[in-house]
């Protein structure tokens, strides 16, 4: 299974804030557990929700943080494409982890809003 990436104009804008070790980290981090997700999915410690988004007709979210050290975390989609045999992965932020719940809930409210359980 291949593994896309898809990098939005925000993630490159919140990358620019970020010390040379600390992108270098953060690269490193995605390529690692990214590059891990066709043979473990999402059981990773690394990746998870920190709250459930509930969405109409049965959907689940693809939206997840990605822990990439103490005090950084990348907002993302993991998409699954089986058709041809692919994941896409959608970089959307880069934030310090004060600020990932924020980031996490602004981003599902904007990606969700139309299908959201509670917008019906």
């Amino acid at each position: 299974m291949n593994v896309n990436f898809q990098i939005t104009k925000k993630f490159e804008n919140d990358l620019k804030k970020f010390g040379a070790q600390d992108k270098q980290i953060i690269t490193e981090s995605i390529n690692k557990y990214c590059s891990l997700l066709p043979l473990n999915g999402k059981r990773s410690r690394q990746f998870y929700q920190p709250h459930t988004i509930e969405l109409t007709d049965n959907l689940d979210s693809s939206l997840y943080v990605l822990k990439v050290a103490r005090h950084i975390r990348v907002i993302l989609t993991i998409d699954e494409d089986p058709l041809f045999d692919q994941l896409m992965i959608t970089l959307l932020r880069v934030v310090n982890t004060n600020e990932a719940e924020h980031a996490y809930t602004v981003v599902s409210q904007s990606l969700y809003q139309p299908i959201l359980a509670h917008a019906r």
